[in-house]
């Protein structure tokens, strides 16, 4: 059986994002968040060593997880990160830029983009001069790729709460 991947809680996650190189970022960002996937499967699962054996691709996993009932809107910007993973892992030249925090952006589903900038207002340090906020589009694509991947994060972090809910005994 495969050892499992290790977790590591939101600070230590946030921190690791603040301080990240882009490759690092992405790199990084779609290990924790394949394993917050895989606790999913350790959550939903009787067995879930049975799952680990399969040795499920990336691309596997998010359709298994999907299928479980994460939302289905999320499987777009996780199939985002894993191109962005793969560019960065096979190819030599591979650069992050500002188009491609924004394509990443895109991914994401209205009511994500929504979550996204709602954040962003509520960022005390986001405040211009004149008393407004920074938009998404204003920020440098480091920036705007670690509000990306945190907000997915965040989103499977909560699919794996909804899943212990719906596990739970129905009362008698």
């Amino acid at each position: 059986m495969a050892k499992p991947l290790k977790r590591i809680s939101d600070e230590e996650f946030y921190a690791m994002m603040a301080d990240a190189t882009p490759f690092e970022a992405v790199i990084r960002s779609a290990i924790v968040i394949e394993t917050e996937i895989e606790e999913i499967f350790r959550l939903a699962f009787a067995d879930p060593s049975a799952i680990t054996d399969l040795k499920l691709t990336y691309a596997q996993k998010v359709g298994l997880v999907i299928g479980l009932g994460m939302d289905p809107r999320l499987a777009t910007p996780l199939k985002a990160l894993a191109k962005l993973r793969n560019d960065f892992a096979h190819k030599l030249d591979a650069k992050f830029d500002n188009s491609d925090a924004d394509n990443f952006y895109s991914s994401f589903a209205k009511e994500d983009k929504k979550v996204i900038n709602e954040v962003l207002r509520a960022m005390p340090g986001n405040k211009k001069t004149d008393g407004t906020h920074r938009a998404f589009k204003e920020f440098e694509e480091r920036k705007k790729l670690s509000l990306c991947v945190v907000t997915l994060r965040s989103a499977i972090v909560a699919a794996q709460r909804q899943v212990t809910r719906l596990l739970e005994p129905l009362p008698d």
